[in-house]
């Protein structure tokens, strides 16, 4: 209403880009949310996913696989795919890491699906209201769906802390 053109053009070249981010971001979910489990099952899915994040980010990223052995459903394995896809995003985008540790372990009938990093340190442990959190909101869903939990913390020696722990339920009893 004032003319100032000067304003104006700023005002809409910083929605232009807010929008060219936020349509970015979308399609990067959407992806990642649309893609299929790999038919070869969640350990070669974690591997290759380890390979395209350490190429993508240049941060180191180990895996540490104590449980060779576990058997997990096809909805399991989904849903602690998509979790570590989530936290390992999360990572490259806020962390500022230099190092990630991604372990498995199978302790009794629950398994622990741990992912850190030594980055600048965890956002707050987001609550169901914070919008600005959705991807947390997401792996926590996730881990409903698991009958699990998620923690979310800081790691000891700095950086973040992503702990997924959940029963494990056979493939055959699953079924039934």
């Amino acid at each position: 209403a004032a003319h100032d053109d000067v304003n104006a053009l700023r005002y809409c070249s910083d929605v232009r880009q807010a929008l060219s981010s936020a349509h970015t971001n979308l399609r990067q979910l959407l992806s990642a949310f649309r893609a299929p489990m790999d038919p070869q099952g969640l350990r070669h899915a974690l591997r290759s996913s380890i390979l395209a994040f350490a190429e993508r980010t240049r941060v180191a990223l180990a895996f540490d696989d104590q449980a060779p052995g576990l058997h997990l459903t096809a909805s399991q394995e989904s849903q602690v795919f998509h979790i570590v896809q989530e936290a390992l995003a999360n990572i490259a985008k806020h962390a500022a890491a230099q190092r990630a540790w991604l372990s498995i372990e199978r302790s009794g009938d629950q398994v622990n699906v741990i992912v850190e990093d030594d980055g600048s340190g965890a956002v707050a442990d987001a609550g169901a209201g914070q919008a600005s959190h959705f991807g947390i909101q997401i792996m926590r869903q996730r881990a409903d769906r698991l009958g699990g939990r998620l923690e979310i913390g800081p790691r000891a020696g700095g950086g973040t802390r992503v702990h997924l722990v959940f029963p494990q339920t056979s493939p055959a009893a699953a079924t039934t």
